[in-house]
C-alpha cells in the first residue's frame, strides 16, 4: 500500500466542493450534513468545522 504525503492529500481535496459530515443520532440512525470545503482558498490540509456547543457532534 502506498502512503501519501498530507500535502499529496490536499492537492487532490482541493477540487471537492462538497463534503458530508455524517454522525449517528442517539438511537443509532445516521445523520448527515452537507458541508463545502471552500474550494476558493489554499488548502494547507487543516481543515475547519464549526458547530454549537451543546451539539451532538461536540464531545
Amino acid at each position: 500500500m502506498s502512503k501519501k504525503s498530507l500535502a499529496g492529500i490536499a492537492k487532490e481535496m482541493a477540487g471537492i466542493d462538497i463534503a458530508i459530515l455524517s454522525t449517528h443520532t442517539e438511537n443509532g440512525e445516521i445523520a448527515n450534513r452537507p458541508m463545502s470545503n471552500n474550494g476558493d482558498v489554499a488548502y494547507d490540509g487543516t481543515s475547519y468545522y464549526f458547530t454549537y456547543e451543546k451539539t451532538r457532534t461536540v464531545f
